[in-house]
C-alpha cells in the first residue's frame, strides 16, 4: 500500500526538524573545537616561553 501524501509530509517535516537539531549540535561542537584549539595554542605559547 502506498503512503499518503499527509504521512509523507509529516515524515519529511520530522526529518527536517532532526536535520536542524543536528545542525545546531554541529555548530555547538564546532565552536567548542575552536575554543579548544585556541586554548591549545595559548598553552603551547606558554610552554615555549617557560622553556
Amino acid at each position: 500500500m502506498c503512503e499518503s501524501k499527509e504521512s509523507i509530509s509529516r515524515r519529511i517535516i520530522e526529518e527536517m526538524k532532526e536535520v536542524e537539531k543536528l545542525k545546531r549540535e554541529l555548530d555547538e561542537k564546532t565552536r567548542d573545537l575552536a575554543e579548544v584549539q585556541e586554548l591549545q595554542k595559548r598553552a603551547e605559547q606558554c610552554i615555549k616561553m617557560n622553556v
